[in-house]
Order: structure tokens, then C-alpha cells, then sequence
């Protein structure tokens, strides 16, 4: 087969095309600091980089559902310290009236304590967090009780995916904290009633519900407390994941630098090189033709 100057001139500036091409791809890997700006640059690394960062959306949205729900647990366990407060005080009320030589007038001074007691406890018993009730179960929008310390919220539990395979609940019902094993509200309501009436006998019969009551809100105090532990844990083992998937997406994605500005400089002195061997080779003159 011949080979003429129009095949050797095709070829060389194809060649100089492909270099220009490498050089264009060079500079837009610098200029974007990624490796891959669109899939027929590197197929097989443009499908891993789909797939990491997947992993990275998936890790993310697990990470902010856990966060979110911790939060929810944290305000629950602050609400759940100050009722446990305001019930022990109302305790230490009971203890102090239920004494034979405690007089009318310093009963009914306790009285209006432990109804002012029984205002806060309700308070705490509506608190919010972000605007939601945090003890009327799914009913979000509703105040859990009532004025006259009546559930209104429903059973409904709040479970969050934290993890791949792993769920929590992060709330508690206004009567599991509140009305089942002991009233909260009635008990302290009876209190208040029996220090009006001056009845230390009736004080005294009133301790072993508010221990009750105290009971019920030390249990949920600290299986809520453990759960979110464990759901800290996993937010800490998220974020190792998270660090090292950045790593590895970084690692495909990004452009290393100093090995691309090498390339660089490589491929414009092989552009310069082929445009002056071209420019050399066929260079055609008058002597040329009158050879």
C-alpha cells in the first residue's frame, strides 16, 4: 500500500486533535478540580462515583433522621427531669404536711403551693419542641392535656431510621408519663385537697402514690436516657462512615493536582513538538517545484 503525504498529513493532524483534546480535558479536570465531568470521560469511574455518592445521600439523610430525633429525645428527658422535680417537690410538701403538728394555716400555705405545683406540672406536661407537642403522641399540633389534666393526644409512637436496619422511638405519650400506673395530676390534685382540709392522715395515705408517680417517671427518665445513648452511638459511628466515604469519594472524583499539572505540561510540550515537526515536513517552497 503507498503511503502518500495527504495519508501522513491526515495522521499527523489527527494526532495533534487528540493531544489537543488531552490537553482540553486536562484543563477542564483543573478548572473543576473532578476528574470525571461527564460520563465518556472515565465510564467505570463516573459509575463508581454515582455509587458512592448514593452511599453519601443514603448516610446523610440516616444522619439528620437520627440527629432530628435525638433532639426530640433530649427535650423529652429535659421535660422529664423538671415533672420528676416538680413531683419530688410536691413530695417533700406531703412529707412536710403529713406531720401531726403541722397547723392549719401552714397546711394551707402548702396547699397553694402544691397547686402551683400542679400548674407547672401541666405546663411541662404540654411542653413543645419546634412547635410540636412533645407528649400528645402523633397528634402533633394538639396540646396533650387539657386544662383539667385530660389526655388528649393518642398512642401513636414516633419511630426514626437511624441507620441502615436500625429504628428507634424517640417519644413518649403524654399517658404513659403522666396517667398509667399513677395519675400525676389527680394525685397532686388530692394532695392539694387534703392539706385544705387540713387532714394529715390523709397526707400521710398520699406518699405512696407520689412515690409511685416518682417511680413511673425515674423508669421512663432512664430507658428514654439509654436509647439516646445508643442513638449518640450511632451518630458517632456515622460519622466515622461519613469520613471515610468522603475519602473514598474524594479519592475517584477529585483531581490530583500536581500529577494533572504534570500531564499538562507534558502534553503542550508533545502539541508544540507535533506542530513543529508538521510545520518541518511539509513545508513546500518554489525551489521546491523547480526541483
Amino acid at each position: 500500500m503507498r503511503i502518500t503525504d495527504r495519508v501522513i498529513q491526515r495522521g499527523m493532524v489527527e494526532d495533534i486533535h487528540r493531544q489537543l483534546a488531552a490537553m482540553n480535558r486536562l484543563q477542564e479536570q483543573i478548572a473543576s478540580g473532578s476528574r470525571v465531568n461527564r460520563l465518556s470521560d472515565d465510564p467505570v469511574r463516573a459509575a463508581r462515583s454515582i455509587s458512592l455518592n448514593a452511599a453519601h445521600a443514603s448516610l446523610e439523610q440516616h444522619r439528620n433522621t437520627a440527629q432530628e430525633g435525638l433532639s426530640w429525645m433530649n427535650a423529652t428527658l429535659a421535660s422529664l427531669g423538671t415533672a420528676r422535680q416538680t413531683i419530688q417537690t410536691a413530695r417533700v410538701n406531703a412529707v412536710q404536711g403529713a406531720t401531726d403538728t403541722q397547723t392549719d394555716d401552714t397546711r394551707e400555705v402548702l396547699a397553694i403551693a402544691v397547686n402551683q405545683l400542679s400548674a407547672q406540672l401541666l405546663d411541662t406536661a404540654n411542653a413543645k419542641w419546634n412547635g410540636s407537642s412533645l407528649f400528645a403522641g402523633n397528634k402533633t399540633t394538639t396540646a396533650a392535656f387539657s386544662n383539667a389534666g385530660v389526655y388528649q393526644g393518642d398512642t401513636g409512637t414516633m419511630t426514626r431510621d437511624i441507620a441502615p436496619g436500625e429504628t428507634t422511638v424517640v417519644n413518649l405519650t403524654g399517658n404513659e408519663v403522666f396517667v398509667d400506673g399513677e395519675n400525676s395530676f389527680q394525685v397532686l390534685a388530692d394532695l392539694k385537697t387534703a392539706l385544705s382540709n387540713n387532714d394529715g392522715a390523709a397526707v400521710r395515705a398520699l406518699l405512696p402514690r407520689l412515690d409511685t408517680a416518682l417511680n413511673q417517671l425515674l423508669k421512663l427518665e432512664a430507658e428514654l436516657g439509654s436509647e439516646a445513648k445508643r442513638v449518640e452511638t450511632t451518630l458517632e459511628r456515622l460519622d466515622e462512615l461519613e469520613v471515610n466515604l468522603m475519602d473514598r469519594i474524594s479519592t475517584n472524583d477529585d483531581t490530583d493536582m500536581p500529577r494533572a499539572l504534570v500531564d499538562l505540561q507534558n502534553a503542550n510540550t508533545l502539541y508544540e513538538a507535533s506542530l513543529k515537526a508538521s510545520s518541518a515536513l511539509f513545508t513546500t517552497t518554489l525551489l521546491d517545484f523547480m526541483q
